[in-house]
């Protein structure tokens, strides 16, 4: 690598690409479109088309998300500039790794120009744009080839995280990575959406759990909600999870009339309603589903989760957890 300066940067986020810019990279490629929530695809074509028809229903007023695709990737890498591919040990830093190494892989950039920077933390949810600038030129200088087996591991991850089927991204984690070691722990967020099997019953999923469970009694906005929660389940749910999709998840429960909600004279799109539980959201929280349909349906990477058609649960076992299709549903 040449210098920051030199280089193409690729990288998650506005406040990633603020981070580089402030300690001296000229060029820079970013994109605020959090793959971990969202429909994701195999296909790259599909894989668009699919984020921009979410995004344009789930958040149309919503302007900080940029889905971005192969297209804009092979426009950004134009010329023969190093390219730098940031990203943590964080989970949404590595599935937009993975996304990024398929991607580079399908529009045929030379392996030789591209580089990875991983700045690291001992703390599991931080990500690039949390980094001060004297830290980003750490990780510049100590940025290294990407080598084969993280080309093949990277590539491979993204294609199965993107499955219609979870069960292969979910065996990878698992099993583990020598690629990307820090697969293990950064992908029990994964199954942080999926219902849970517990003592013989149906439960909410972790982050659901967590997210009606501080809804409370009286009327909060998806602001003071969040603000109410755990310092680490607020850094899970937001950090990791696009800083908008609690918004979208409360409005999805708000629909089965699990949540009360009023819409507010409000331009803040985290201000724009106010919520508060009902019975029904007690009773989910102290009794489990009667089904996996009894959830809004939300994708998980390319799969759908809380779908009676693919009933994907979270089951404990020796190892900590695993996913399967539920068999009484």
């Amino acid at each position: 690598m040449r210098s920051i300066g030199d280089a193409i940067h690729l990288v998650s986020g506005s406040a990633g690409a603020g981070q580089l810019k402030g300690a001296g990279a000229r060029k820079v490629a970013h994109s605020d479109d959090k793959l971990t929530t969202g429909p994701c695809d195999v296909d790259p074509v599909r894989h668009a088309e699919l984020r921009r028809a979410w995004d344009a229903e789930a958040a149309p007023h919503v302007e900080f998300r940029r889905p971005f695709d192969v297209e804009n990737l092979r426009a950004a890498l134009a010329g023969d500039a190093p390219i730098l591919l940031w990203g943590t040990r964080a989970y949404s830093d590595l599935i937009w790794i993975c996304s990024a190494l398929d991607a580079l892989e399908r529009i045929g950039v030379e392996r030789s120009r591209c580089c990875l920077a991983r700045p690291h933390s001992d703390d599991p949810y931080v990500i690039v744009g949390m980094f001060a600038a004297d830290e980003t030129r750490g990780a510049l200088a100590a940025a290294t080839a990407i080598t084969d087996e993280q080309w093949r591991e990277g590539g491979a991850l993204w294609n199965t995280y993107a499955s219609s089927s979870p069960l292969a991204f979910d065996e990878a984690r698992r099993r583990g990575s020598s690629a990307f070691p820090e697969l293990t722990t950064s992908a029990e967020l994964h199954g942080a959406w999926f219902p849970r099997i517990q003592d013989g019953r149906l439960r909410l999923s972790e982050l659901d759990e967590v997210l009606l469970g501080s809804a409370g009694d009286s009327w909060r906005t998806p602001r003071k909600i969040v603000e109410a929660l755990p310092e680490a389940r607020l850094t899970q749910l937001v950090r990791m999870f696009d800083a908008y999709f609690h918004v979208e998840r409360l409005r999805a429960w708000a629909t089965r009339g699990v949540l009360e909600r009023e819409t507010l004279d409000d331009q803040n799109p985290f201000e724009q309603d106010r919520f508060h539980m009902t019975d029904r959201a007690r009773a989910l929280l102290n009794d489990g589903l009667e089904r996996v349909g009894d959830a809004p349906p939300m994708y998980v990477g390319g799969c759908r989760a809380n779908d009676p058609a693919s009933p994907w649960v979270r089951i404990a076992d020796d190892a900590g957890w695993r996913l399967a299709l539920h068999s009484q549903d």
